[in-house]
């Protein structure tokens, strides 16, 4: 066995330091770099032996070929599962290690660079596939699918991005790009599209070279020189990364690819040599495994079971939704979405658009039952109208649930933004707000042939509202500053209250805040709010003091394929039966990032019975 050489270097500064070490900084000390196999150009320790590419015959496990030949140069390992490309179909091959059985996808129509698998916490296993054409794709793997891979998303790569690998405790995804060093982007679809360096080369930062291959095992982030004779290591058990070390190889040594392995609770790190064409593996000895790798907050999270079509208008468009109940039908309840660039939507509880009236710019909707127009009892919805600075108001045919609009009533606002309705001490109100914090409260009055609007109250808060809730049994009125918390007032103009912050922004609650609504039993009150700065879901106790309960967040749902929700404005709950998908009622949320694949933004529909559980919510 020829026995090789690995030099290992000072630690560098932090990249911030902006200074590249120097040649003569280095104090070597040899160590054995052994040859695993000749002729494979990828290679992976497992737990009973090696898992190899063959360029000719695929992944090989232990000197047998696991699939019929294919054209092959890198993959990933998760578990027991492996994937790679093969060249001569353009397919991305899934092989199930124990079985020792292939999947196929569908001919790529890209020509990819890299792959990288992800496992996040209750999610289905995922793909990152990075193209030739400076995109990275974000599958979902379902091999119980037909198609193998579902679109979750695709985003912009740098040039020269050629190697990925995953943190799955950090929900990171780490790429190299060849001449500038080493990025980090959110690998939460439901994350925005961000990057953060990680290391760069000189003259910018302390990278040796170019940056190459990359591999992750717990809290310890290898990379390597593309083609050049180093590696370096980053300590992750911060959740940030933090330069280790950085090792020199042999001269010779032309580093393409690598993998990360624990052997003795050590760093196994496997390279290819392109120019001995050997798998060479080492025991790194410096830095070390910890028994504690880097965690995110853990948050409970839960699956929208339903989704609507996306809206009409691209971009932020998608804000509010209301839910109107059929109480002779419940399973043909309605669910109103506003478009705000462009009207009101309306959705069945599968999710399927039925009507699309375009009344312009409509913000924020909330509706309420049995009222008086034209001498029959209908119900009633009202929105915010940005473009005449108004309140939208359509009637809703109780049997059917179909809308109509009827009239619009002026506000003296400059720029009208949230709104909500309530119905206490038989009168039915509509409040509304502008973006400087000033709200109106208008009773709807009835001619017989229109709705108009009498402005009863006017008040203000500090800075910018939106959403806002009512409790019409007991009158009082919720309001969310989105700077700020929640606020209470009352709902009765005639026993009018001076608006108190009764939920200040917190760890629990992070601005902006944006929808609130009640979800109300015969025996209890849930104010649940949009807590758009995590992408949360804050519940508290609907009736003084308001106590924490907890908080969740939508996730993906891979049986359904379902992306989750983020970046939250506006929601609404019920507790009414809705079928046998919603048996405790439903909480329906605006999805600011709709992925699997991106498209317009819609809205979310989730089971209350999973937000019960995931909280440990007693119920009634």
């Amino acid at each position: 066995m020829n026995i090789r050489s690995i030099a290992l270097t000072l630690p560098l500064a932090l990249m911030a330091s902006g200074c590249a070490q120097s040649s003569n900084d280095i104090a070597s000390k040899e160590l054995p770099l052994n040859p695993v196999a000749a002729g494979h150009e990828a290679g992976w320790a497992v737990d009973n032996g090696w898992l190899t590419l063959s360029p000719d015959h695929g992944p090989v496990l232990n000197g047998q070929a696991l699939t019929t030949s294919l054209r092959t140069e890198y993959g990933d390992l998760r578990g027991e599962f492996f994937v790679t490309f093969d060249g001569a179909s353009d397919r991305i091959v899934l092989i199930q290690l124990r079985q020792q059985k292939a999947y196929y996808s569908s001919p790529l129509s890209f020509a990819p660079e890299g792959l990288c698998l992800y496992q996040p916490v209750n999610e289905g296993l995922q793909l990152f596939v990075l193209g030739g054409d400076h995109l990275a794709r974000h599958y979902l793997i379902t091999p119980e699918h037909r198609a193998l891979l579902t679109e979750i998303r695709s985003f912009p790569l740098p040039p020269d991005a050629e190697y990925c690998t995953t943190s799955d405790q950090l929900q990171q995804l780490f790429v190299n790009e060849e001449t500038m060093g080493i990025w980090s982007y959110p690998a939460n679809a439901e994350k925005p599209y961000e990057r953060s360096a990680v290391a760069l080369s000189a003259p910018f930062g302390n990278l040796p070279g170019k940056a190459g291959g990359l591999a992750i095992r717990q809290n310890l982030l290898v990379a390597t020189g593309a083609g050049e004779p180093w590696l370096a290591t980053y300590d992750l058990s911060s959740g940030l990364p933090s330069q280790s070390e950085v090792f020199s190889l042999p001269a010779d040594v032309q580093p393409e690819g690598l993998s990360l392995a624990q052997e003795s609770g050590s760093p196994l790190v496997t390279v290819y040599d392109e120019h001995s064409g050997q798998l060479l593996s080492t025991i790194l000895p410096g830095p070390v495994f910890s028994n504690h790798p880097p965690a995110l907050e853990q948050v409970p999270t839960v699956v929208a079971q339903r989704e609507t079509d996306s809206v009409r208008s691209p971009g932020d468009a998608a804000d509010d939704p209301a839910i109107w109940l059929n109480h002779q039908m419940p399973e043909a309840s309605r669910i109103l979405g506003t478009d705000k660039q462009w009207g009101l939507e309306v959705y069945n509880l599968q999710g399927e658009r039925l009507q699309a009236i375009g009344k312009g710019r409509l913000n924020n909707v909330d509706l309420r039952y049995g009222v008086n127009l034209k001498g029959n009892t209908v119900d009633i919805a009202a929105a915010s109208h940005r473009d005449l600075k108004a309140i939208s108001l359509f009637a809703i045919d109780p049997a059917s649930g179909s809308l109509s609009w009827i009239n619009d009533v002026p506000t003296t606002l400059d720029d009208v933004y949230g709104l909500c309705m309530a119905q206490h001490e038989d009168a039915t109100y509509v409040f509304i707000n502008d973006q400087d914090g000033r709200y109106e409260q208008y009773r709807i009055l009835t001619d017989g042939e229109y709705w108009h609007g009498k402005l009863v109250r006017a008040f203000r808060l500090p800075s910018q509202p939106e959403g806002c809730v009512a409790n019409d049994q007991t009158g009082v009125l919720f309001m969310g500053e989105e700077a700020a918390g929640v606020w209470r007032t009352t709902v009765s103009p005639d026993k009018a209250q001076t608006p108190e912050l009764v939920i200040p922004v917190s760890e629990h609650l992070v601005a902006d805040v944006e929808g609130l609504a009640l979800y109300q039993t015969a025996h209890d009150s849930v104010l649940v709010v949009s807590s758009q700065g995590n992408d949360s879901y804050a519940l508290f106790e609907g009736d003084t003091p308001y106590h924490f309960l907890g908080r969740f967040r939508v996730g993906m749902n891979s049986e359904k394929q379902l992306d989750g929700a983020s970046e939250t404005d506006g929601l609404e709950v019920t507790s009414a039966r809705l079928g046998s998908d919603f048996p405790e009622g439903m909480l329906v949320v605006q999805d600011g990032r709709n992925r699997m694949p991106t498209s317009n933004q819609n809205f979310k529909l989730i089971s209350w019975s999973d937000i019960r559980t995931a909280l440990s919510l007693t119920s009634d």
